[in-house]
C-alpha cells in the first residue's frame, strides 16, 4: 500500500502532493493510529508469518511518535495522547529521563546482534538523549514547567556522567559513545526552543 501511494500516476490523479500529504495521513491514520492506545503502532507486518507472540503493539517507539508530532502527522489531540504515554512509560519503567526509545523493550533474543539482544540494551529500551530532548521540548509546548523538568533530567544525567554518551542504561548509566554530538546538538535545540518561547510570552 506504501508503494501505491508513490507512484507518480496516482500523485497526478489526487492533483499534487498536497493531496498525497493527505493521503499518507489518512493511511497512517487508518493502519498505524491506535486511539485505544493513544500512540502510533511502532509499524505493520506487510507480510504473514512475521508476527511475534507477544504484544507488538504495546510496545511504544519514542522516535517514530515523536517524529509524527513534529511532521504535523499527529494531530492536536494525538499529540497530548501520546504526551501522555511518554510520562507514563518513564513512570512504569522507572527510567530516569524521557529518552528510553521502546517501552517495553522486546524480550530478551527477539535480535540476534549482541548490542541488542536484551532489553533495555541500545535501541532495545536504551536511552537516547537526541530523542529525549525532543521528547521534552514537545512536552513543554503543553505544559512548559513539566517541559523544563524533563530537560533538566537529561541535563542531570549528563552532568553525573560527564558527557553526551550515545546512549545510556534505565537508570542513567553511560554504556557506549562519549560525546556524542546528535545528542547534545537535540538538547541545545531544545533548550534555545523553550528560552525563545518563554521569552515570546512575556
Amino acid at each position: 500500500e506504501i508503494t501505491d501511494l508513490t507512484q507518480i500516476d496516482e500523485v497526478k490523479n489526487l492533483g499534487g502532493t498536497r493531496n498525497l500529504k493527505n493521503l499518507i495521513k489518512q493511511f497512517a491514520e487508518k493502519r498505524l493510529w491506535q486511539p485505544e492506545k493513544g500512540y502510533y503502532k511502532i509499524h505493520v507486518h506487510v507480510e504473514s508469518g512475521g508476527e511475534h507472540d507477544f504484544a507488538e503493539d504495546d510496545i511504544f517507539a519514542l522516535g517514530g511518535n515523536i517524529t509524527a508530532i513534529e511532521s504535523g502527522l499527529a494531530s492536536t489531540n494525538q499529540t497530548k495522547l501520546i504526551v501522555r504515554t511518554i510520562l507514563e512509560r518513564q513512570s512504569k519503567y522507572d527510567i530516569s529521563t524521557i529518552g528510553a526509545v521502546l517501552l517495553p523493550p522486546y524480550p530478551a533474543n527477539t535480535f540476534e546482534n549482541p548490542i541488542m539482544d536484551q532489553r533495555f540494551e541500545y535501541q532495545n529500551g536504551g536511552q537516547w538523549d537526541w530523542f529525549g530532548a525532543r521528547a521534552a521540548k514537545i512536552v513543554s509546548d503543553i505544559d512548559r514547567s513539566l517541559g523544563v523538568k524533563k530537560l533538566l533530567e537529561i541535563a542531570q544525567k549528563v552532568v553525573r556522567n560527564g558527557a553526551f554518551y550515545e546512549w545510556d542504561s534505565p537508570t542513567g548509566e553511560p554504556e557506549a559513545g562519549k560525546d556524542r554530538r546528535a545528542g547534545a546538538a537535540a538538547f541545545f535545540i531544545a533548550m534555545h526552543d523553550m528560552l525563545k518561547n518563554a521569552e515570546s510570552m512575556k
